[in-house]
C-alpha cells in the first residue's frame, strides 16, 4: 500500500479527490475508518493540524506502519479493530473518512450504522468506494453489483440505497479514476 507507484497512480489520486470536497471545513474529530497505513491521515494532519485524528483498521501491520509516520501536531490514536463494532462514543466525530475497503465488507448496513452512530449532526461521511462500473448499466445478475467469495462490488444506485436507508443525505457523488464512486454524505 505504501509502495510510492500505487500510491502515486491510484490511491494517492482518490484521496486527493476526496479532500478535495471538503478543504473548506475545519473538523476538530476525524475518524479514518479503514485507514491502512496511514496515507490520508498524514495528509489530513498537514491540513488540520489542530485536529484529533483516529484511525481504525483490521490489520495489526497496517497500524503499526501508520504509527510510524510524521503527522505534526495533530493528536493521533490508532484502534485496531472491525467498522462493526467501533469502540468509541456516539456523536464523537466531525469528519469520517472510508477509502477503497468497504468492498470487503460482509455487512455494509452494520458499517454504515456505526458511521452513523458516530458522526455529530451535521457531520460529514466521505466514501470513497470500488463500485461495479460499467456492468452497473447493464440490466441482469450484476446490475446491482458483483459479488466474489470475498468482496462485493456495489453499483452507484446500490450505494445511494445503502447509504439513505442508513440515515445519511447525500450530498453529491463524483466519478473517480478507475471504478470508483466519491459519495459525499452528511448526518
Amino acid at each position: 500500500y505504501d509502495h510510492p507507484l500505487p500510491q502515486k497512480l491510484f490511491y494517492g489520486r482518490i484521496q486527493q479527490q476526496l479532500l478535495s470536497e471538503i478543504k473548506d471545513i475545519n473538523p476538530k474529530q476525524i475518524l479514518d475508518a479503514g485507514c491502512g497505513t496511514g496515507e490520508l491521515l498524514c495528509k489530513m494532519a498537514k491540513l488540520w493540524p489542530k485536529s484529533a485524528l483516529v484511525g481504525l483498521d483490521l490489520s495489526e501491520d497496517m497500524l503499526a506502519v501508520a504509527e510510524g509516520k510524521e503527522y505534526g501536531t495533530a493528536k493521533k490514536r490508532f484502534i485496531c479493530g472491525s467498522v462493526y463494532d467501533i469502540p468509541l462514543d456516539d456523536e464523537k466525530f466531525d469528519l469520517i473518512t472510508n477509502t477503497i475497503s468497504s468492498h470487503f465488507y460482509t455487512s455494509i448496513d452494520q458499517a454504515l450504522f456505526e458511521f452513523h452512530r458516530l458522526l455529530k449532526p451535521g457531520g460529514k461521511l466521505l466514501m470513497a468506494n470500488l463500485t461495479n462500473g460499467a456492468l452497473g448499466i447493464f440490466p441482469g445478475p450484476f446490475q446491482k453489483g458483483i459479488r466474489l467469495p470475498a468482496q462485493t462490488y456495489r453499483s452507484k444506485n446500490n450505494w445511494i440505497q445503502h447509504l439513505e436507508n442508513s440515515g445519511f443525505e447525500i450530498i453529491k457523488v463524483k466519478r473517480l479514476p478507475y471504478p470508483a464512486q466519491l459519495f459525499v454524505c452528511q448526518k
